[in-house]
């Protein structure tokens, strides 16, 4: 700790800080554009400058450091002076078309310029036009209005690690762009248009729908990614309109993928707001006293089985099974999840801690990049910071934006490393603390101390089902063909073609393929409408909030569920005393996972690992999952970003 001086002032603060992390520390307000708290110092907009006793100029306080003693002047006339100068030269090219402009309202030059700037301006020349190329289908470029400030050039090279951004000619020809023909091939292209502090990047989804006064908020929960981030859900008159990250205390978290950021619009396609019942091979309307009638009826005949999809809540998913059990079926899967053994929470959960103090990472059978973004970024950050770091992959090349080893597709490799087998199983064993890496696909049973094995699920379902035991150790196909009546809660990704003539039940908030086969079709409420619990893939218990209008004769998935038992059984599924989470809690318990070190293989026989080459399960990053495949903007990023062989490749020119 040091003292410093600023506005006369006495205050003691890191001796590694910059000018202006003291002064934010000690509560003074620098204005800045060019820096980011993220984002390495650049100090080109010249906004930040400060004045600093015994020195003949000002000093850019973004990228000046301390010394003791130091004094620091943050209001006096020269620092005024300066400000009003440096305002006025980024104001000179700037069109005057802030009342149709996305970032009116949460603009910073607005912002600093009604606080910082001058009331007039001294130079009266035409203002410079630049013309404006198409580098993304999600994001609008209307450069006349780009300041330079450079930020989402750093964030590409930085976090995204596809450096297509960068700057051409010098003085008033400048212009920042895509080099060549080249577009943002990046799954997290979106986020640099919270980076920008002007209206220059622009998402095309908001433009000219809404004023950023007239939005309200609620944080919840990303539903698409395994880890569970914080997001800002901002909407109108009970409609979403654009999905923000919030910032954390983890680097990793201030950022999401365009999947995460623009698939909400897929929560108004095929919504499904009354009941029906397959009635002379039409869907005829009815009163929910009359289905669930005649849907107890029909569930005295033949065997049940159900099945899972995204966007189940740990509640609903309880009482779902809570449910099956109580007609006589134990057959309860997730529509995602596989055969693995999940006694042990290491089986399918990741413990982030062990990535901290690792010096060497092997991953198996995952695209990182597309299936965990959050894990993606933590390896690049690690990358970067440790230059000891080491890591393999096991599968095609893959593209991860940070150095990686590829060793080859076929699991022989990895079986004979963990055997001692291998040329490299020197180095596996000189390791301090090595992490594998892989998906569900690959299952491991606890037997060897050498590894940390950690898993990557698909979505915050998969997880909560795992958890309360929902894997497919009996075959799905195998159950679906033997059963008369099928649930589907939420489940839009099973093929039915081939089980005709069931009687399928299909309760959810969006519809699909699937519903032409539905005998029984049942709304409940969607994700947005409900609170709801879900775990991560790092064991953390998550809750959403509710923040859109209940629809009129929508229910609950709970509250259906539970009509029908008592009218199946007479009695309802929740116990006189118990609550409904006093039930969960009992029967699974949300306690710190201790993650076990002692894991080998298990699935895999000597037979059939010579020939075992792995494929991921990543096709299109852009379509992973029904809310992907009915979004407008997701179907429009699939058409002109093709996801092909586990890497980026411009499909075909933008339309």
């Amino acid at each position: 700790m040091i003292t410093i001086f600023i506005n006369d002032k006495a205050v003691q603060v890191s001796r590694n800080l910059t000018i202006l992390q003291a002064c934010e520390f000690a509560g003074y307000t620098i204005p800045h554009f060019c820096y980011h708290e993220s984002l390495l110092v650049s100090g080109n907009c010249r906004m930040c400058l400060v004045e600093v006793k015994n020195l003949p100029k000002p000093v850019a306080s973004c990228a000046a450091g301390l010394t003791e003693n130091m004094c620091i002047y943050t209001e006096s006339p020269l620092v005024q002076r300066v400000r009003e100068n440096v305002m006025e030269f980024l104001l000179l090219n700037h069109p005057l078309d802030c009342p149709i402009c996305d970032q009116g309202g949460e603009c910073d030059l607005q912002d600093q310029s009604l606080f910082f700037g001058g009331d007039r301006s001294r130079v009266f020349v035409p203002r410079r036009g630049v013309s404006d190329r198409r580098s993304s289908p999600i994001i609008s470029n209307i450069m006349t209005r780009c300041i330079h400030c450079t930020r989402c050039i750093r964030f590409m090279a930085e976090v995204a690690g596809i450096p297509v951004l960068g700057t051409s000619g010098r003085g008033a020809a400048t212009l920042v762009s895509t080099y060549t023909t080249k577009i943002l091939k990046t799954e997290l292209s979106g986020n640099i248009v919270d980076l920008c502090p002007v209206g220059a990047l622009t998402a095309k989804v908001f433009s000219f729908n809404v004023r950023a006064w007239e939005l309200k908020s609620v944080e919840t929960v990303d539903l698409f990614e395994p880890f569970g981030s914080k997001i800002k859900v901002d909407y109108k008159n009970e409609k979403v309109i654009r999905i923000l990250p919030i910032k954390g205390s983890d680097v990793c978290s201030r950022w999401v993928t365009d999947k995460t950021r623009y698939t909400y619009d897929s929560f108004n396609s095929n919504r499904l707001d009354v009941p029906y019942i397959l009635k002379n091979n039409q869907f005829v309307r009815v009163s929910w006293l009359k289905l669930l009638n005649n849907l107890a009826y029909s569930l005295s005949f033949g065997s049940s089985v159900g099945i899972i999809g995204e966007s189940t809540g740990l509640e609903g998913a309880f009482v779902f099974k809570k449910f099956l059990n109580s007609i006589g079926s134990s057959n309860v899967f997730s529509e995602v999840a596989g055969s693995l053994n999940n006694d042990f929470s290491s089986n399918h959960l990741f413990n982030l801690s062990v990535l901290d103090n690792t010096d060497l990472v092997c991953l198996v059978n995952v695209d990182t990049r597309f299936e965990s973004s959050y894990i993606n970024l933590r390896l690049r950050e690690l990358s970067k910071k440790n230059s000891n770091l080491v890591v393999y992959n096991f599968g095609k090349p893959l593209n991860l934006t940070f150095p990686v080893i590829n060793l080859g597709w076929n699991l022989e490799i990895f079986v004979k490393i963990l055997e001692g087998k291998h040329v490299l199983s020197k180095k596996f064993s000189k390791a301090i603390n090595p992490t594998i890496i892989s998906n569900k696909n690959l299952s491991f049973l606890q037997t060897n101390n050498r590894f940390n094995f950690n898993f990557i699920n698909s979505n915050l379902t998969e997880t909560s089902c795992f958890e309360l035991g929902l894997t497919q150790v009996v075959s799905l196909s195998a159950a679906l063909t033997r059963a008369k009546n099928i649930f589907l809660l939420n489940s839009n990704n099973i093929n039915l073609n081939k089980y005709k003539g069931k009687n399928i039940i299909f309760i959810g908030s969006n519809g699909s393929s699937n519903l032409s086969h539905a005998t029984f079709i049942l709304p409940c409420l969607s994700y947005l409408e409900k609170v709801a619990s879900f775990i991560t893939n790092a064991g953390i218990v998550r809750r959403t909030n509710n923040m859109v209008k209940v629809l009129r004769e929508v229910r609950s998935d709970i509250h259906i569920l539970n009509v029908l038992s008592v009218l199946i059984n007479k009695r309802s599924i929740f116990g006189a005393s118990e609550s409904l989470a006093e039930m969960i809690i009992s029967e699974l318990p949300l306690n710190p996972r201790i993650f076990a070190r002692r894991i080998v293989f298990n699935t895999f026989g000597k037979s059939n690992v010579p020939c075992s080459v792995i494929e991921t399960n990543v096709k299109n990053f852009f379509l992973l999952s029904h809310f992907q495949k009915t979004s407008v903007v997701m179907r429009k990023c699939a058409k002109n970003i093709l996801v092909h062989k586990n890497s980026y490749r411009i499909y075909k020119k933008l339309n």
